[in-house]
């Protein structure tokens, strides 16, 4: 694959700081293994460190270079997480282990309990993070310092420390002398609009003594504010400290012009950007459709239109998780394969392995028998007591013991499933009856779960049920089959793939069809909860790249899914709703 002119300026100045500016699409990984070649063919005391953000991203450019360089080549080019090499730098250095993962979460469990708060793990885990990944703190509020304070007390009580600690150490440790810089003479930083604070003074701070940075990125993809990545800033502050040459890698290899220059019109409303052309080196024919519906759901029929219309692969995007669940229900009741890649889905969590073995038991009283235990264990009934009914209902061979030998000594929960049982195992054909049914048993795991227990997931799964046709027993049957599926199914990217806007950065697909693009929900909600009109400009142009990345990943045709009333299944309410400002920038038309 040659070179275009731009990406040739880049790969001529690969021993300089550059600053490459990538459109979506154009060939920034081929250009970066380009700049790799010519850095190791002009001297053989070159040693190169490439820096990416997640362990699946070196996998992938180690497997390309693997495929470009000889095995000699290949030995002076590492490839590495910034967190990984931050905590190889500070082993010995900082005392105590590392906390990560589930231990970490646990932790912050212990700090809620210190300080008696009532904010949610996620909650308190995004103030420690903003925090930690800070070199100058004195913006935070006292209150965030208190938890922030606490938490690192009780790190040094009990021998932690995360990886922002070691970040932190890793800079400080090499501006005194402390820890040795990294012996390499250049740095290719990969997704450079995602550094935070720390990551860049590390870069600088080798970049200051003679190693020479490549940085490549797109700030109109910059969508990580929330977990300290600083975007166009942190590539105006690398044009300050050391005036790179900055090469605008401004051809599209993936998108159609028509839905480029979409992308892009609404993209220019931001400020705070890098000025940028856009080409594309696709021939025009691709389509651009905005469809505006009376009611949430008919996006999904058209959408199931245009799905079997158009060939190639589909992909639905939409601003958050709890969006897609309503198109993977829609998915299934039409029995369209879908996979749900690079995201945390419902379908991988303790809540949905109840429903199914929940739906299970209801559906089919013999077979279900395996899963009474469980499903009596997750509504609170005693130990004692589940022994004594599994052991009866695998010698009668059906869960009907639980109807025939009711007992006061059973939970309420337990006894609601017994005196319900029945009227849930009839096989209903009327949509209206059904209905009641779903929201019968809805109730009653919420009774059943103490109602201090959140059942959101529990009540979207069942709630799925709905939208299925046929009788109350084709729907249960459908509904076990396709869960089922689903959770075997795991990453392989069959049939249509669902994807939120953030997990769709780096896919491309063929046909995209964007849902649900709405105010409050892209713009969020949270966008204008501010009274600073600083704060506010900033979180809209964020929401603005957000829906730049979800409609750059198409190649030949892009769907964009409004509508003007929301209707719920459940309670039968129907709220008015106002399409997203963005269309309107989308269709813009200077005079």
């Amino acid at each position: 694959m040659s070179l275009t002119q731009k990406q040739q300026s880049a790969v001529d100045n690969s021993n300089g700081y550059n600053l490459l500016c990538a459109l979506p699409g154009s060939g920034k990984t081929h250009t970066l293994i380009s700049i790799v070649e010519e850095i190791l063919t002009t001297s053989n005391a070159h040693r190169i460190c490439m820096l990416t953000f997640t362990n699946a991203a070196v996998k992938e450019m180690e497997e390309r270079l693997s495929k470009r360089l000889s095995y000699r080549e290949r030995k002076k080019v590492h490839v590495s997480t910034f967190h990984s090499l931050f905590t190889k730098q500070v082993k010995g250095k900082v005392p105590g282990t590392l906390l990560i993962g589930p231990a970490y979460y646990n932790f912050l469990d212990r700090v809620k309990r210190e300080l008696g708060l009532t904010i949610n793990l996620k909650d308190l885990a995004s103030i420690v993070d903003s925090i930690g990944m800070k070199m100058n703190t004195s913006s935070c509020s006292d209150r965030e310092m208190e938890i922030y304070n606490t938490y690192q007390r009780l790190k040094r009580i009990n021998g932690k420390y995360d990886l922002n600690d070691a970040a932190k150490k890793s800079v400080s440790g090499m501006v005194t002398g402390e820890i040795n810089r990294l012996n390499y003479t250049h740095f290719l930083a990969d997704e450079f609009q995602d550094t935070d604070e720390i990551q860049f003074a590390w870069l600088a701070e080798h970049g200051r003594f003679g190693a020479k940075v490549t940085a490549v990125g797109d700030d109109d993809q910059s969508i990580y504010s929330w977990r300290g990545a600083k975007g166009y800033e942190i590539m105006v502050d690398f044009q300050k400290q050391f005036s790179p040459q900055l090469h605008i890698l401004d051809t599209c290899f993936r998108c159609r012009p028509e839905i480029l220059f979409a992308a892009q019109n609404m993209i220019e409303f931001n400020v705070d950007r890098i000025p940028k052309e856009m080409e594309t080196s696709k021939a025009s024919g691709g389509v651009v459709e905005i469809h505006e519906h009376k009611n949430n759901y008919d996006q999904f029929n058209k959408f199931l239109d245009s799905y079997k219309t158009y060939h190639g692969q589909w992909a639905i995007l939409a601003r958050t998780n709890k969006h897609l669940e309503k198109a993977s229900f829609f998915l299934m009741s039409e029995d369209i394969p879908f996979s749900i890649p690079n995201e945390k889905s419902i379908w991988d969590t303790p809540q949905a392995d109840f429903v199914l073995k929940f739906i299970y038991l209801v559906r089919y009283h013999q077979a279900g028998v395996k899963y009474l235990s469980e499903v009596l264990a997750y509504c609170g009934e005693s130990e004692e007591n589940i022994k004594h009914i599994v052991e009866m209902a695998y010698a009668s061979g059906s869960i009907n013991v639980l109807i025939f030998n009711e007992s006061s000594d059973w939970s309420v929960s337990t006894q609601k499933i017994a005196q319900s049982i029945s009227k849930w195992s009839e096989n209903y054909s009327n949509s209206e009856t059904i209905l009641d049914v779903i929201i019968e048993m809805i109730d009653f795991l919420a009774e059943a779960r103490g109602h201090q227990k959140k059942i959101n997931i529990e009540k979207s799964l069942l709630n799925g049920l709905i939208n299925f046709k046929g009788s109350w027993f084709h729907r249960m049957e459908q509904f076990v089959k396709e869960l089922n599926s689903t959770k075997e199914k795991g990453d392989v990217n069959d049939g249509v793939v669902l994807s939120t806007f953030h997990g769709s950065k780096g896919l491309e697909f063929e046909n995209v069809a964007i849902i649900d693009l709405i105010q409050g929900v892209s713009p969020s909600k949270q966008t204008g909860e501010t009274d600073c009109e600083i704060t506010f400009r900033k979180r809209m142009e964020e929401e603005r790249r957000l829906v730049y990345v979800a409609m750059t990943r198409a190649m030949e045709r892009l769907e964009i899914h409004t509508y003007t009333t929301a209707s719920d299944p459940e309670s039968g309410n129907v709220t008015k709703t106002i399409p997203s400002e963005f269309i309107e920038e989308i269709l813009y038309e200077e005079d």
